[in-house]
């Protein structure tokens, strides 16, 4: 059984959700696993679940919670035990309690001179978070203190993992995700020091000098306050290139034996070499090893990588379509035209202000730019189309126009670090922060103009979009289900559960596949019943699938390689490694491509 309170609030078991009723039930069972394995007194309970006010019938209604948990639960779970009740679980049952001890093992990695492990524990601990802790009863006063208190846990540990990373040598590629949480978290001093960081280590000393001006600008303005004595301080280090601030070189830690140190470091990089030499993908060992930020090539025959093509820091989605394929980086704000039959990059060039996605369809090429940054309604780009021999044309269409203007603009979800993006014959679909939904954008050649057609509103921006089987298909990665949608009537026709955490999607092969990130696994969802017919495992934290050359490929971040799924036999036929993250896959020219970031 495993209880989950970083997100709504779930109990799973035998792989199906329990049922827990509504409201104060819901918030009983949050203040147990909260105090797990310890007594929690009616009283407490009482005045917790009413505010300190309970009204005459308040012991008789906990009563009564308890017991509806104990028909969901089953026998042996809430004990009874004067003067209250105790929920009896292993603590590695409760999401909050795996999420403490890949915090305490991160900080040991780093402690022991680590900061790659350190950084990858706290990736594996943020991606247990399928939203707001309790978001489903964060209105009940027992809860939003606690809610409160897990939240500033959750972006402290965000923090943590930027640190390490920066420790392990990172700098450009951080510097889109610091963008937006410094948008989001603005009162936030260790962002902007960390932006400021990222951004000096990249060769941009004036950006980072910027950084210190808007975070002080913003401190002031909101708090009557100047920047603490950190900040100030790299500020000044900034100016003065102080040399502390480049990374760390990386170095062997020293033998615990003496005398024979020189022979065991000797031994140890032989060893180091070899392994590399084999473990290359097939590759002969006088071939260069992946680029840490880069394109890798799959050859579908062989299964192995055949080429590598080195990008701007930070590659992330990748499309095939008209012109080639198509890579956005996201550190760099850029986009790279591929041809995948020479596999050179044809062009690279600047594009938007922070750009979040890519798609293209048979003749046209998009760009999501700025969505997911908190509060900004973002903007489409249509930025090529194949008509007239191939026109670069670089339009904006504002999404703050998708809606009519006396649409509620509540403020914005915390959002994806990718904003969805769908392209198909000459429509877009595209994924809308503020308020949150769809629009849907029509090109018309004839004119070479974009116009909105549609506007969809959703109850939060979805991180992917797919369009197929005639309906656009959006995933919603915090009540973790997939919306199938009308493209015409922009009506939701069906809600369709999946795993946990869908943040990826494709059609093709008469179904409809979606990565769920925390599952590890593939929901395949047949459009003709509406319905997931088979959930595979994949990986550690899948983030993006693909169709094509007769299968199904499904890049895994955490395990750093690329699955190949039979569609005909539902399983993994291949799992292939490609040394760093990767990022995103497309299908193009017989080949697989893979974006990979360190």
């Amino acid at each position: 059984m495993e209880f989950r309170i970083l997100g709504p609030v779930e109990v799973w078991k035998d792989g199906r959700a329990v049922s827990l009723g509504r409201g104060k039930q819901r918030a009983v069972l949050a203040l147990l696993v909260l105090d797990a394995n310890r007594i929690v007194s009616s009283d407490r309970l009482i005045d917790q679940l009413w505010n300190g006010q309970p009204p005459a019938t308040a012991a008789t209604a906990l009563q009564g919670h308890i017991s509806g948990l104990r028909k969901a639960l089953g026998p042996g779970v809430i004990a009874t035990c004067r003067p209250g009740y105790v929920l009896e679980i292993d603590p590695e049952q409760v999401d909050l309690g795996r999420f403490e001890r890949l915090r305490e093992a991160a900080r040991s990695a780093l402690e022991r001179g680590d900061p790659d492990a350190s950084a990858d524990k706290l990736r594996k601990a943020l991606e247990l978070w399928r939203g707001d802790a309790f978001a489903d009863i964060s209105s009940e006063p027992s809860i939003q203190a606690e809610a409160a208190r897990l939240e500033d846990l959750r972006v402290v540990t965000l923090e943590d993992r930027i640190d390490a990373d920066l420790a392990a040598g990172g700098s450009a590629e951080l510097v889109d995700e610091l963008q937006r949480l410094v948008s989001a978290y603005p009162l936030r001093e260790r962002l902007w020091g960390q932006l400021m960081l990222s951004l000096y280590r990249s060769g941009r000393q004036a950006n980072a000098l910027d950084a210190y001006r808007r975070a002080r600008q913003t401190l002031v303005s909101e708090l009557g306050l100047e920047p603490g004595p950190a900040l100030r301080d790299l500020q000044r280090r900034v100016l003065s290139h102080d040399p502390a601030l480049d990374p760390e070189p990386k170095t062997l830690p020293p033998s615990k034996r003496p005398g024979v140190r020189r022979g065991v470091v000797v031994l140890a990089a032989a060893i180091v070499c070899v392994a590399a030499a084999l473990l290359l993908t097939g590759r002969d060992s006088d071939e260069p090893a992946i680029p840490r930020n880069s394109v890798a090539v799959i050859d579908p025959a062989r299964d192995e990588v055949a080429a590598a093509i080195e990008l701007d820091p930070s590659p992330g989605p990748i499309a095939e379509g008209p012109g080639g394929v198509w890579v956005l980086s996201v550190g760099s704000s850029t986009i790279s035209r591929i041809d995948p039959g020479t596999r050179r990059v044809i062009r690279s060039y600047g594009i938007g202000d922070t750009p979040d996605n890519v798609a293209t369809a048979a003749g046209e090429v998009w760009v999501a730019d700025g969505c997911s940054i908190g509060g900004d309604p973002g903007k489409l780009l249509h930025i090529y189309t194949a008509a007239e021999g191939g026109i670069e044309l670089d339009q904006e269409v504002p999404l703050e126009h998708a809606f009519p203007s006396e649409a509620p603009r509540l403020a914005p979800l915390q959002t994806a670090t990718r904003c969805g993006l769908a392209a198909e014959g000459e429509t877009a679909w595209v994924a809308t922060n503020v308020p949150q939904g769809l629009a849907r954008i029509d090109y018309e050649r004839s004119s070479a103009k974009s116009r909105i057609v549609r506007s969809v509103p959703l109850p939060r921006a979805p991180a992917a979009l797919a369009s197929g089987f005639g309906s656009v298909w959006a995933t919603d990665n915090e009540q973790n289900l997939v919306r199938r949608i009308d493209p015409d009537s922009g009506r939701t026709i069906r809600k369709i559960r999946t795993g946990n955490d869908p943040v990826a999607i494709a059609a093709g092969h008469d179904a409809v596949w979606v990565a769920n990130r925390a599952d590890g696994s593939i929901s395949r969802i047949a459009p003709q019943t509406n319905s997931v017919i088979r959930a595979i495992s994949v990986g550690e934290s899948p983030v993006a699938v693909a169709v094509g050359e007769g299968a199904i490929w499904v890049a895994n971040a955490d395990d750093r390689s690329v699955a190949k799924i039979d569609p005909r036999k539902n399983e993994v036929v291949k799992t292939i490694p490609v040394e760093h993250r990767p990022q995103s896959v497309a299908v193009a020219s017989e080949g697989i491509w893979v974006t990979l970031r360190p």
